[in-house]
């Protein structure tokens, strides 16, 4: 699948000179000259219809050899500039947990706005040159805008060799045109390293990701270089490389160590995704992050703060870098050549909770870590007031979240978090992971009273639990989760699934995947997540509604991560007999089933159509079809709830059911005969 997709941004350049001999070639010379139809142009030109790909590259070559461009509207009539910047975005940007991709490209957006300017997001299947070749071909717009970079990127390459202006987020090799924007990966990492140093960590330990991208490179040797700069031998410290797959593995046995000196004091991580991996499998060790473990991060992203205690990182300044690079671009537009050296942005770090006030371990009686739960509650009041103080004194709530970092909850917990601080809440954030996590927040807050209430969001609760609240006297809010007798604010998720299948139904399709969450066991033995399945039943429900029988053969649960997703979609399309239509049960799996399909060389939505649910940001530029349900309404309705409910006020109604709708976009499309 290739999207392009267009921020609505109003405004436009002024006209400038007329095309001179370029604008006399027609489509009809291209043809001639590449030996094919006219049809075989304008499909090659306008990413449409099935061309060989020998055809295509005759016709990129004759269009480039010609100086042809196809007049797109009066503007284009009058004036070589389109009004238009391509940014082109690998499928893997888009991922659900690259926070910092995600804004860069609405900072993109933003800064193209301002010089009114359209942004078109490219979004390649294959090759991204093929679709760059066309847009250079078709003069569709006026500058390119890359990211990711690779030592001696290709796409930089064929920019350099079309004389096409481009800007770039990372640096270029020094043999091409240094247009680029940057941070000093190695500079920030010697700093995060001088800051735990200077709190008096001596065994420091670094965990990265194994990539092979400089960047990740550049971090490792901003950490070597941090060693000797405080004056700490290489040897004595520790630098863990890890994948996805392994990172939870590789840290845990790291922060498990029990020799004496085995385990570091701190860590210094590539990424703020590592550091909030280790704040969960810390609070599993009853190690605290701040006291017994100190952490530093790498991004500055929004679950930087969001982690508690809070992560200090270091910022990326991502709205400059837009800014920048949007203006590299536009000075080689309107001034010809730029021959200025690439610049250096400085990343700066932010300081957080995660690193402490100073390496003195405070243990208790039985020499072992105090829980987690215990810890962040008492340090992030510690300037206010005793952590044992009487209910009442200062107004605080507690936000208990499960799962912080998926895009679904960090929308919904923002806006939580917006309401709560214009009311005057102080405000804990506790995040849950695992039924243990839970319960030990729960002893640590309800017992001493320790906060005036509650917002559990995506957290059921069972009955028992429920009733500590109402023995502690204090108040309880629900979101996206049930809880009997608890003001409560959710969906509909069955009514949700049915409208999904329905869609995929009504295009003709009969052979439709799910693809969701396996089953969990209901509180207090597991965290009893529902969503899923009730999507599945919506699901069930739709297909016997149009007489299609159910086979359990496409239904695929496990655990919710896009990668477990991409498997089981690779599984079906794999199949002798694959489905036509799957639903994913969010968006974050249905992006693992467009990786599948895209390896797989199956095309979305001509062989496959895919719809997700969530209407999670990273949707709209992947022109995911999804169910829309209103995660930023929930999260801050949801603490208004609490909010009343404090001032001795009862919501009504208690069960809040909030609307949802069926987006469609471009991944989903009508079942084609076979």
């Amino acid at each position: 699948m290739c999207g392009l997709y267009g921020e609505a941004v109003t405004g436009s350049l002024s006209d400038q000179a007329r095309a001179a001999n370029a604008d006399q070639v027609t489509i009809q010379d291209v043809a001639r000259a590449a030996g094919v139809g006219r049809q075989t142009v304008s499909n090659v030109l306008n990413g449409s219809g099935r061309v060989g790909e020998a055809a295509r590259a005759r016709v990129l070559d004759a269009v480039a050899a010609l100086g042809y461009h196809p007049h797109h509207g009066a503007r284009s009539l009058r004036s070589r500039r389109t009004g238009q910047l391509a940014y082109v975005l690998p499928h893997a940007l888009l991922m659900p947990n690259n926070y910092i991709m995600q804004r860069f490209l609405q900072a993109l957006a933003a800064a193209s706005g301002r010089l009114s300017y359209n942004m078109v997001v490219v979004v390649p299947d294959g090759d991204p040159r093929d679709e760059m070749r066309r847009l250079i071909a078709s003069r569709t717009v006026d500058a390119f805008l890359l990211s990711d970079l690779q030592s001696d990127d290709s796409r930089v390459a064929l920019l350099a060799d079309a004389g096409m202006p481009f800007a770039c987020f990372g640096r270029t090799s020094p043999a091409q045109p240094q247009h680029w924007v940057d941070i000093d990966n190695r500079a920030a990492v010697v700093t995060a390293v001088e800051h735990v140093a200077g709190r008096g960590y001596t065994r420091v330990a670094f965990v990265g990701y194994r990539s092979g991208s400089h960047w990740d490179d550049e971090r490792v040797a901003g950490f070597r270089a941090g060693l000797t700069r405080v004056g700490v031998p290489a040897g004595e410290s520790e630098v863990l490389l890890v994948d996805e797959a392994d990172a939870q593995q590789e840290i845990r046995s790291l922060l498990s160590r029990t020799q004496p000196g085995a385990r570091p004091e701190a860590i210094v991580t590539g990424s703020d995704r590592l550091a909030a991996m280790i704040y969960g499998l810390a609070a599993d060790l009853r190690l605290r992050i701040g006291r017994d473990l100190a952490v530093t991060g790498f991004d500055g992203s929004l679950a930087a703060d969001l982690l508690h205690p809070t992560l200090t990182s270091v910022s990326i300044p991502v709205d400059e870098i837009a800014e920048r690079v949007v203006a590299r671009a536009l000075r080689q537009v309107s001034d010809g050549s730029d021959e200025s050296p690439g610049e250096v942005v400085e990343a700066s770090l932010r300081l957080g909770q995660s690193t402490g006030a100073g390496h003195a371990p405070v243990r208790d009686e039985s020499n072992a870590p105090l829980p987690l739960g215990q810890f962040a509650a008492a340090d992030l009041h510690r300037k206010t007031a005793p952590a044992a103080r009487p209910r009442g004194v200062a107004r605080s709530v507690a936000v208990l979240v499960t799962h912080m970092t998926r895009p679904s909850v960090v929308v919904r917990l923002a806006s939580a978090l917006a309401v709560l601080a214009e009311q005057g809440y102080e405000t804990i954030v506790c995040n849950v992971g695992t039924p243990a996590e839970r319960d030990r927040h729960l002893d640590s807050l309800l017992p001493t009273r320790r906060v005036d209430g509650v917002l559990a969001i995506s957290l059921p609760l069972s009955g028992a639990q429920v009733a500590q609240f109402a023995l502690a006297g204090v108040a309880l809010v629900s979101v996206d989760a049930a809880a009997a007798g608890v003001p409560q604010t959710g969906i509909d998720n069955v009514a949700g699934g049915r409208l999904a299948a329905d869609h995929l139904i009504g295009l003709g399709h009969r052979r439709i995947g799910f693809i969701g969450d396996m089953a969990v066991a209901k509180p207090p033995a597991g965290l009893g997540f529902t969503s899923s399945a009730n999507r599945l039943r919506g699901y069930a429900d739709a297909l016997a509604a149009a007489g299609i029988e159910a086979e359990a053969a496409l239904v695929r649960l496990g655990p919710h991560d896009a990668a477990t997703a991409a498997e089981h979609a690779a599984q079906l399309l794999k199949s002798p007999d694959p489905p036509s239509a799957i639903f994913a049960a969010s968006d974050t799996q249905a992006i693992g089933v467009l990786a599948a399909a895209d390896r797989l060389g199956v095309p979305v939505p001509d062989q496959l159509s895919v719809i997700g649910f969530d209407d999670i940001e990273s949707a709209a530029f992947l022109g995911l079809s999804t169910v829309r349900q209103p995660l930023e309404r929930s999260g801050a309705e949801g603490a208004r709830r609490l909010c009343a409910l404090l001032r001795g006020e009862q919501p009504v109604p208690q069960r809040q059911q909030l609307p949802i709708e069926l987006v469609a976009r471009t991944s989903t499309g009508p079942r084609r005969a076979l």
